[in-house]
């Protein structure tokens, strides 16, 4: 008789040894296991994705608790699983005793997507654009009666509202150095916005140092700033403007096309002239002329004729002294892309003479004095 005692005591022990090593997921389901969001309008071009815009009706499916009752919340303030509605989330769209998991343990629902949320106060806020999130929680239903709602997050879902924000440029195309203007609209009251120029795909610049006003939104969800295009290579570059906290983002292009300067606009032969190119190609070759004299040095181990990573070329070059005096094209170009090229003028004024007839002689002798070039 002891013997069958301890040899059930022991499958018991085991059991629980067993059960205990098990995942929770498994050992004891949760209230939701898993559950997604996606676009369910017919045509609409987010169909199946977990974004789209305000009026589209969303699909929300999962597995959970069986017979469980849940209640839906629709926000843009982030909260995690265990924080509580009225608390953390105190802006919302809410949809109460909204989802019954059936008997298979699964659920399926739709929604659709609000104008606008209802804080504590009671008072509408409209919808910007950027992320929000599905907030799922348990609902105490009683089929007799009223049920008692909760307020403990059980699950949530990311979804983004697009189609609200929008930003536009005054100039999508100039030089580097061109002082661009934004405005955007949409965007989360009071949040700040971060602005980024990408060289390239793959790597940026942040403007947000570099602006001039204010790169806050209003209580408007409205903003207004300008800043000037940084050193980049020649064509098209991403400028992406995000807000901070609701993760709106536009994306717009600016074309950025070859430009030359010089230290100073005129001088006479044989002056150096400091010339600054920029918006070529990275790492080329550069040609440099002076009417048709080319000045810079293919050869030279002194200083490069060859743009740096951004596209940009410093180099030194001496105005011809054979030159008569007059206004001329200094041409800057790609040396194997003729049109990527940019022009300035340079005036060469030449150097004045003046030459007496005698360098010697009495008080009160004639001396002629002669001059050229003036």
């Amino acid at each position: 008789m002891k013997k069958g005692i301890l040899r059930v005591l022991g499958v018991v022990v085991t059991l629980a040894l067993l059960i205990a090593a098990l995942p929770a997921s498994i050992a004891s389901a949760a209230i939701v296991d898993s559950a997604e969001v996606v676009n369910s309008r017919i045509g609409s071009p987010y169909y199946g994705e977990a974004r789209g815009v305000v009026g589209d009706t969303v699909n929300i499916s999962g597995k959970g608790e069986s017979k469980a009752y849940l209640s839906v919340y629709f926000s843009d303030q982030k909260a995690l699983v265990n924080d509580n509605i009225g608390v953390e989330v105190t802006r919302y769209k809410e949809w109460q005793e909204f989802i019954h998991i059936q008997p298979v343990d699964s659920f399926i629902a739709n929604l659709v997507i609000p104008t606008a949320l209802l804080d504590g106060d009671e008072v509408l806020t409209q919808l910007h654009g950027g992320i929000y999130y599905f907030y799922l929680v348990k609902y105490n239903h009683d089929d007799n009666g009223p049920g008692t709602p909760t307020t403990k997050i059980l699950y949530v879902i990311e979804f983004e509202v697009v189609g609200i924000a929008d930003v536009n440029i005054d100039k999508t195309t100039g030089p580097v150095g061109t002082v661009v203007n934004l405005q955007g609209e949409g965007f989360a009251k009071s949040e700040y916005i971060d602005i980024n120029y990408f060289h390239n795909p793959a790597n940026s610049i942040p403007i947000n140092n570099l602006i001039s006003g204010s790169d806050h939104v209003g209580s408007d969800g409205k903003f207004k700033l300008s800043f000037a295009i940084p050193e980049s290579t020649n064509g098209k570059h991403n400028i992406v403007v995000q807000g901070a906290s609701s993760l709106a983002s536009e994306t717009l292009e600016f074309t950025v096309t070859p430009s030359v300067m010089l230290n100073k606009s005129s001088g006479r032969g044989g002056d150096n002239v400091i010339v600054y190119a920029k918006g070529f190609l990275r790492s080329s070759n550069m040609d440099i002329f002076i009417g048709n004299i080319k000045l810079d040095d293919d050869d030279s181990v002194t200083i490069s004729d060859k743009t740096d990573i951004t596209g940009s070329l410093t180099y030194i070059i001496t105005i011809p002294a054979s030159l008569a005096s007059g206004t001329y094209d200094i041409l800057v170009k790609d040396e194997t892309t003729n049109s990527i090229n940019a022009t300035t003028s340079f005036e060469i004024t030449s150097n004045s003479i003046l030459a007496l007839s005698t360098s010697t002689g009495n008080v009160g002798s004639a001396v002629t004095v002669t001059g050229t070039n003036f």
